[in-house]
């Protein structure tokens, strides 16, 4: 997992023209003005060979990126490791703590492996409502907290996603992930699932979904 994300990322931006247009001006002696608007968007690129092996040493021209058929400029290309932001959803099921236990205990052992430079929080929620953090609590920690402090946070999945989107998008670094961790079912959020998902696709952040399920129950489509 670290090497996916720290040795073999290489990043570009794009320099993507969103409008332009004349505008022309009341005074007869100026000149027409061309206000044109651009976006940059970052892509993460990961290159293995036939093995699944990642191979590394690439320039920026031997990279073409395309947009609807249209060439985009390559602005900036880096192999070089650089700072991750993590935003980390988790659902909360009281009837499974042993569960709950397993899963902490995995995203703390991911946690512990960033680096200084690179930052994360971490969401609980639950039917109680949510809580955020910038450390991995303990199932004790989170369903007390939830059980006696009652937080007025989003207590379901579109909600809990929604405000950790836009936590994300204000982090200060370039990489920017958000890791979702839930058994997709939705019943109560306030935000709709076309509204998360407009929201998300102005994150530009690498998005992981990871379900959560019994297996003699449940059943994913």
């Amino acid at each position: 997992m670290r090497k996916t994300i720290y040795l073999c990322l290489t990043t570009f931006l794009l320099a993507v023209t969103t409008s332009g247009q004349a505008i022309s001006t009341t005074q007869p002696q100026q000149e027409d003005r061309i206000i044109v608007g651009t976006n940059l968007v970052t892509v993460n690129v990961i290159v293995t060979d036939r093995k699944g092996r990642y191979v590394n040493g690439f320039s920026q021209d031997q990279f073409t990126v395309y947009d609807n058929k249209v060439k985009q400029q390559i602005v900036h290309f880096s192999t070089e490791a650089s700072p991750v932001s993590i935003g980390i959803v988790f659902e909360i099921h009281k009837v499974s703590p042993g569960k709950t236990r397993a899963a902490l205990a995995a995203i703390k052992q991911f946690t512990n492996m960033l680096r200084s430079e690179d930052d994360f929080f971490f969401t609980a929620f639950s039917e109680d409502g949510s809580v955020t953090t910038e450390f991995i609590p303990s199932s004790d920690q989170i369903l007390d907290h939830l059980q006696f402090v009652k937080p007025k946070g989003a207590s379901s999945l579109y909600d809990s996603v929604y405000l950790a989107a836009g936590r994300l998008k204000n982090s200060r670094s370039l990489k920017k992930a958000l890791l979702v961790i839930s058994d997709g079912q939705d019943t109560r959020s306030v935000h709709t699932y076309k509204q998360l998902r407009n929201r998300l696709r102005t994150l530009d952040a690498q998005i992981y979904a990871i379900g959560i399920a019994d297996p003699a129950v449940d059943a994913f489509a």
